[in-house]
Order: C-alpha cells, then structure tokens, then sequence
C-alpha cells in the first residue's frame, strides 16, 4: 500500500524540470510514468549557490535543491541526477522504501551474492571496465556493499551507514534508471541484481 504523505505541494516560486529528463524509456512501467508527471508538475527545483551538495532532495520542504556554483555540478548528468532526486521525491511522499521489511531483506541477501563475485564486478566498474561510467550501477553496487564494490560514482559510507539511507538512494537509483536509462544498465538490474528488482517492484505496486 502506497503511503499518501503530503502529496505534491503547490508553490508559487522554482523552476520546473525540464521536459527531457520526464522522457520514459519505452518499457518503462506506467505507474513510474504516472509518478514522474505527478511529481513533476510543480515548480519544485530550487537554486541554492550555498547547498553543500550539487544536486540535492531537501525532504523537509520537499525541494530538489541545485548549486551551479559546486565544484561537480558540471561533472554530473543532469538527466541522470535530477531523474534520482525526482525519485527521492517519489519515494518520500509516496513509498518509504526504508519501511520495507522485503526490500532491505533483498538488499542484505544481494549483498552476499554480489560479494561472492567481487573482483568480477570491481573489473567491470573499474577504469577500462565496461560499467566504468555507469552513474546508476556504480552508485547501487557502492550502497549495496558500503563501498566495497564501487566505480566512479558513489556515496560516502559516512552517509549510507544511517538508517534508511542505503535504502532511499538503491531504491531512487533503480526507478531513475529503469525509467530512462540504457539497456544495459536496466538488462544488467534484472539479470544480476534479480532479487533486489523484484523487491523494488513489490514497492512500486503496493
């Protein structure tokens, strides 16, 4: 069952998102589509040249916050980003993905498979490697193992170490990338991570 929070807020300041970061892949489930034209329709980005972060979702006012002015604002993909936050946002009103038992249950047993194949997935998100600049797989491997497999994108330890944490950024991760990333990427979420995508279907469709 989805938790109804807040809902979308109305403002009268902010920027919307732009129209190229809402566009779908074309098997993209329709409740995600639903969600990210919901959750979209507001002007709900705020500029902040003092954020500590480049991109950022501030959950208590319900803001995506963006610093131009940060050192990796203009390292990041935008796209790739700003699809994360709007997930955050989704999942914050709508989902709670840390309250579910079934999902970190998935992310602790995927963790000990993965594990088990470590050095195969470091090659591939390693310099050279084939996943070597893949934002979403680099940044899910990172929390589901605390950084113990990781690749150019990733979150501090310091950080996915609080409760709730690793879970909000996996589960932003994976409906940011099923909804508009590569093949790849979405055929890797499948394949590889099998028990980590159907728990966060069961999330999706509650």
């Amino acid at each position: 069952m989805r938790r109804k929070k807040n809902g979308v807020r109305k403002r009268k300041t902010g920027i919307k998102v732009p129209d190229e970061v809402k566009v779908p892949r074309s098997d993209t489930p329709q409740i995600m589509i639903d969600l990210m034209d919901q959750y979209t329709r507001d002007e709900c980005i705020k500029i902040d040249e003092l954020s500590e972060y480049a991109f950022s979702y501030d959950l208590d006012n319900d803001l995506i916050i963006i610093n131009p002015r940060h050192p990796q604002y203009e390292e990041e993909n935008y796209k790739h980003v700003l699809a994360h936050e709007i997930a955050h946002r989704i999942d914050h009103n709508e989902y709670g993905s840390p309250m579910y038992v079934e999902f970190a249950e998935a992310i602790k047993n995927t963790e000990n498979k993965i594990l088990q194949k470590k050095e195969k997935y470091q090659r591939r998100l390693a310099v050279n490697g084939d996943l070597e600049y893949n934002y979403f797989i680099s940044d899910i491997m990172s929390c589901i193992t605390d950084n113990v497999i990781t690749g150019v994108y990733r979150h501090e330890s310091q950080y996915i170490g609080k409760p709730g944490y690793a879970e909000s950024e996996i589960f932003a991760d994976i409906y940011a990338a099923l909804y508009q990333s590569d093949d790849i990427t979405v055929e890797f979420i499948k394949s590889e991570l099998p028990e980590l995508y159907e728990a966060f279907m069961k999330v999706l469709k509650r």
